[in-house]
């Protein structure tokens, strides 16, 4: 998980929070999805394998710009509208 992604969970739950007790009048509960949450963010992450960049599952079958089913003369042009 990525550090922005933890910032706008932290702040996702906040905003429930204060959702909840505004709605109760109460501003000493939480809700337990942000109890969840914030659980969850104080967990470490689990260590695994670097992740490697992978080709096409079925060569031919995908339209990424390595496929041989895109013309030649497309490839490269990513993000171009024209």
């Amino acid at each position: 998980m990525t550090d922005t992604t933890r910032v706008l969970i932290q702040r996702m739950a906040g905003a429930l929070d204060l959702y909840r007790q505004m709605a109760l009048d109460d501003y000493t509960s939480t809700h337990p999805f942000a109890d969840e949450a914030r659980t969850l963010l104080s967990q470490p992450e689990p260590e695994g394998p670097p992740l490697e960049p992978r080709g096409c599952p079925t060569p031919g079958a995908c339209s990424c710009p390595t496929s041989p089913t895109v013309p030649t003369e497309l490839r490269g042009q990513e993000g171009s509208n024209g």
